[in-house]
């Protein structure tokens, strides 16, 4: 792992940044929302926003994927940017609606200087923004937004601190 983590109070700390996923193709008939990818603009934007995301999360020690292509798509693009494609999980807790105990569950396991992003959709990052920072309402992450919030050591329900939120037009400015 990355060692020690900047942190508002200093010392060790866990990071967990939220990332919703690019500009993606619209659903409809015959497109079900599971299936459906990035466009080529959502593509391009992403890959605008990386030296502002590298700027604002310095490093990253793995990343979890909604296993729908475009959030998986959206994870491999900043994975590649970080050189940890082979750190890439795919968990159908960022997919689903009410999993945040799961998802702390998951980021529980690893050590507690880890730099960890999850990479999903609205309004399941809001929420579990929320949830991880003890926030009375969900946070509103636009496509190619990003959030960070960290702990003292290892993550729990409504102990981390929530830092900030990115737009995608922030993040393309550096």
């Amino acid at each position: 792992m990355r060692g020690p983590a900047s942190a508002p109070w200093g010392g060790i700390a866990m990071i967990v940044y939220l990332l919703r996923h690019g500009k993606a193709e619209d659903g409809g008939p015959g497109m079900p929302d599971r299936d459906r990818q990035l466009t080529p603009e959502g593509v391009e934007s992403m890959k605008e926003e990386l030296p502002g995301i590298k700027k604002n999360a310095p490093s990253l020690d793995l990343a979890l994927t909604s296993p729908y292509p475009r959030a998986a798509q959206t994870a491999r693009i900043v994975a590649q940017a970080y050189g940890i494609e082979d750190r890439v999980e795919e968990t159908d807790a960022l997919a689903a609606m009410d999993a945040e105990p799961e998802i702390l569950k998951r980021i529980g396991k690893l050590p507690a200087d880890s730099a960890v992003m999850c990479v999903g959709h609205s309004p399941l990052l809001g929420d579990l923004a929320a949830f991880l920072s003890g926030a009375r309402d969900a946070y509103a992450l636009k496509k190619g937004g990003l959030a960070k919030i960290s702990f003292k050591g290892k993550p729990a329900e409504r102990k981390g601190t929530f830092e900030w939120i990115l737009k995608p037009k922030e993040l393309k400015q550096g």
